[in-house]
């Protein structure tokens, strides 16, 4: 019961089957070159974060030195002003004792007598 073979039906199949292994081959060498690119991608990545962290690392240094700084200004600051504070009551003080005020240097203050 072998009948006459259909040419046609196996042209179609042939057809298929290197249409199907073409397909496989462009799938291959699509999946391989994606797989390539994402690894570089990845290594890309990895040097991003690198700089990342580095920056970060510098500019939390940074901020550290510029809180130490205006602490720093801020602590002199407070030294100059009590310093200046205390110079100015020492001179009152040496002001009230002798008499003599920086306003007219020879001149003594007259007291007030009272009564």
């Amino acid at each position: 019961m072998s009948g006459p073979v259909n040419t046609s039906r196996t042209r179609q199949t042939l057809s298929l089957v290197v249409f199907l292994l073409i397909a496989i081959s462009i799938s291959g060498s699509v999946g391989a070159d994606c797989e390539e690119e994402l690894e570089a991608t990845q290594k890309e990545l990895a040097q991003v974060k690198e700089e990342r962290d580095e920056y970060a690392q510098r500019l939390e240094d940074s901020t550290t030195i510029i809180i130490i700084v205006l602490g720093l200004l801020i602590i002199s600051w407070l030294v100059f002003w009590v310093s200046s504070r205390r110079q100015q009551v020492v001179l009152m003080e040496l002001q009230r004792r002798t008499g003599v005020t920086l306003d007219s240097p020879t001149k003594k203050e007259r007291k007030r007598r009272r009564g």
